[in-house]
This record gives C-alpha cells, sequence and structure tokens, in this order.
C-alpha cells in the first residue's frame, strides 16, 4: 500500500468518527429541541453528518458508518428495545 493511499485511509476513519460523534450530539440535541411534536413524531438531525460521510466516501463507507451509529444508539440508550431500556425493565 502507498502512502497516499494510506493516508486517505486514515483521513476517512478520523473524519468518520468526528461525524459519528457529531451525529450522537445531534441525536441528543434533537430530543431537547424537538422533544414535544403536536401529532407525534419525532425530527432527528444526526442523519446529516451520515449523509455528509456517505457522500464523501461512497457507500460502503457510509453504510458502515450507519451501521456504526445504529450500533451506538443502541448501545447509549436511545433506541426502542435497547440495552439500557431493557435493563430499566429488571
Amino acid at each position: 500500500m502507498n502512502q497516499t493511499k494510506s493516508r486517505l485511509y486514515v483521513r476517512a476513519l478520523c473524519e468518520g468518527a468526528i461525524l459519528l460523534a457529531v451525529a450522537i450530539v445531534l441525536n441528543y440535541l434533537s430530543k431537547v429541541v424537538f422533544a414535544n411534536m403536536p401529532n407525534g413524531g419525532s425530527v432527528s438531525l444526526a442523519m446529516f453528518p451520515i449523509l455528509l460521510y456517505a457522500h464523501r466516501w461512497g457507500l460502503g463507507q457510509g453504510l458502515l458508518m450507519g451501521f456504526a451509529y445504529g450500533l451506538l444508539d443502541m448501545l447509549l440508550g436511545n433506541c426502542p428495545g435497547s440495552i439500557g431500556e431493557l435493563s430499566a425493565l429488571a
């Protein structure tokens, strides 16, 4: 592997980690700002960094980023049926 390709892989990894952290923070902020919608439903601003990453680095990297976001969202207890929600029931 030449040095230019390895720099691109490191850049993609670092950009993905930063945008994943931004997506998690935006998820928490969107739950605070848009807490009570009049007819139910929700607005999530967390998809914008994931879409930006997928647009810049391609479909495969974007799918991996979406999987990582979903896994972190589940582990932090934000989605229905998550680990945090199941431990609160016990």
